[in-house]
């Protein structure tokens, strides 16, 4: 029995030790909640005072002002060449007609064809299927020899697979002040060898076609008719017009 009551002390010793720690830690957690459930006060922001940019750096040196715009200009240099004249619909057929004319009163009997100039036959040139087939070496590379009409001679690689000029082309394009709407006429003097006449068009929009214009005016001249001189239509002509013969003068008003 003595053992038996000392079980039962110790354990009532333990649940009254458990007892007043959950005490101890309910206190504790209300502590906790009380805290939490305190209304904090809002802070009151004070205003930013402005700053002057100026004032606020590391560096000694002088700020210098910086630009968000971009410069497009071109280079004034050689090597910044590229073809980016914007030409007129005229400008370019007069040039290609010219090319054309040209191309037809060629007396050497050689194979050719005629180019107009894009943006995009800067560094890349294609050549017509027909000539590419029957005229042009059809391997992969192969160098051609380019003359100009003074006799200058270049170099450039050529794609008969592609009918491609790339590796050259780009100096000769250069080298002549190439440019958007310009024509060339290309004659196959020899299958690895080629004489490019070239056909600006002109700076001065004046000088485009003159003759041409000329031309068209006369033929699409107007006649003046005198409007008192003509004979009065009557009623039933104005009610039938079809009754009024066909006329092709055209009919200027005269000021008085």
């Amino acid at each position: 029995m003595a053992q038996s009551n000392s079980y039962e002390e110790a354990r009532k010793l333990r649940l009254e030790d458990n007892k007043r720690k959950f005490q101890m830690a309910n206190s504790l957690s209300n502590v906790i909640r009380k805290k939490n459930n305190t209304a904090v006060k809002n802070q009151v922001k004070s205003k930013r005072t402005p700053v002057n940019p100026d004032f606020v750096r590391r560096s000694s040196r002088p700020r210098e002002q910086v630009t968000y715009t971009e410069n497009l200009g071109l280079k004034n240099c050689k090597t910044s060449y590229i073809a980016t004249r914007v030409v007129t619909y005229a400008e370019r057929s007069d040039a290609l007609n010219r090319a054309m004319s040209f191309q037809s009163g060629l007396l050497s009997g050689n194979p050719s064809f005629v180019k107009s100039v894009l943006h995009s036959h800067v560094s890349v040139l294609f050549v017509p299927v027909e000539i590419r087939n029957n005229h042009l070496p059809r391997e992969a590379e192969v160098r051609i020899v380019f003359e100009d009409e003074d006799g200058s001679v270049y170099e450039a690689k050529y794609n008969g697979v592609y009918g491609l000029l790339t590796t050259g082309w780009k100096t000769f394009f250069m080298d002549h002040k190439l440019d958007n709407g310009d024509a060339l006429v290309i004659e196959i003097i020899e299958p690895t060898r080629v004489k490019v006449h070239i056909f600006k068009v002109p700076n001065d929009v004046s000088e485009v076609k003159v003759d041409e214009l000329k031309n068209t005016e006369e033929s699409n001249s107007i006649k003046t008719v005198d409007v008192n001189k003509l004979p009065r239509l009557q009623g039933d002509e104005v009610r039938n017009p079809n009754k009024v013969e066909h006329c092709d003068t055209r009919i200027t008003m005269l000021k008085n």
